[in-house]
């Protein structure tokens, strides 16, 4: 009986999402797989806000499970891959906004969280985000990891943070524009939204 109880408040939230997505959008988005510089160790999957729908919304959420999973599965459930050479553990996906200005978050293909992001060749890690030669000698390390627990130490409640497309473009801007002169708050209440829209979702 938990267990239900579980699966449908997860469900109702999921559904709760998509359809705030699909009544702030319209149109069709697009959504494609392509290899990172040319590296087939890297896969990185595109989504656009501009023109989306609650179709090109869920196509894309499917695009990242395809990505984030195995060829394994379990009672039907697709399972995350096997630890594997670090390159080969990150999903790469590149989000624009409304000005078709993009970020790119780096996500976990072990757990699907999100490790860093990508903004104007400049690398903006977490915390906790293990080296990677692949970051550069430019990337830039935040004082918080990425538990909910640090972001809201950050940003304050999740649960008083709107989610929706209009908050998810607005994300990409703050993160594609911060820099190290200004406070830590806006980045953590931004990759709440999308670690929400994206990553948790999937």
């Amino acid at each position: 009986m938990k267990v239900w109880l579980v699966l449908r408040a997860k469900w109702i939230w999921w559904a709760a999402i998509v359809g705030l997505v699909a009544w702030l959008c319209s149109s069709s988005l697009l959504v494609t797989e392509v290899k990172h510089n040319n590296n087939p160790s890297i896969v990185k999957v595109e989504f656009n806000v501009t023109g989306c729908t609650k179709k090109s919304y869920s196509t894309f959420l499917e695009s990242l499970r395809k990505n984030l999973s195995s060829t394994n599965s379990a009672y039907n459930i697709p399972l995350l891959p096997n630890p594997s050479p670090p390159r080969q553990d990150l999903l790469f996906v590149e989000i624009f906004d409304w000005e078709d200005k993009s970020i790119t978050l780096l996500l976990s293909r072990i757990n699907a969280y999100v490790i860093a992001y990508k903004a104007q060749d400049r690398y903006y890690l977490l915390a906790d985000t293990p080296d990677n030669p692949l970051y550069g000698n430019n990337s830039w390390r935040f004082s918080f990891n990425g538990t909910y627990a640090a972001l809201e130490y950050k940003a304050g409640r999740r649960e008083n943070i709107d989610l929706g497309i209009i908050e998810l473009a607005q994300s990409i801007s703050n993160l594609r524009y911060w820099s190290s002169d200004k406070e830590e708050t806006t980045v953590a209440r931004s990759l709440i939204v999308l670690i929400q829209m994206v990553s948790e979702t999937a």
